[in-house]
């Protein structure tokens, strides 16, 4: 997803570790809210990928999702 904050985009690109607006950037963040991992640049598919399994892999997943959204 895409963040659009107007009059405040600065601030909170350097919140999420970006203080210079470089896009395209990810940021992985945990279930506690927490920044796991950033990258800035290009994200293949593969790249992706591969970043989700070694953060799940450092901190398995503890949640389901719920119910309602499992369909979407």
């Amino acid at each position: 997803p895409v963040f659009v904050e107007p009059g405040r985009a600065t601030q909170m690109n350097a919140a999420f570790g970006n203080p210079l607006g470089v896009l395209p950037y990810t940021v992985y963040v945990d279930a506690q809210g927490r920044i796991r991992k950033t990258h800035r640049g290009a994200l293949s598919r593969e790249q992706g990928r591969q970043d989700l399994q070694d953060l799940l892999r450092a901190q398995p997943l503890t949640q389901t999702i719920a119910p309602r959204y499992a369909s979407r």
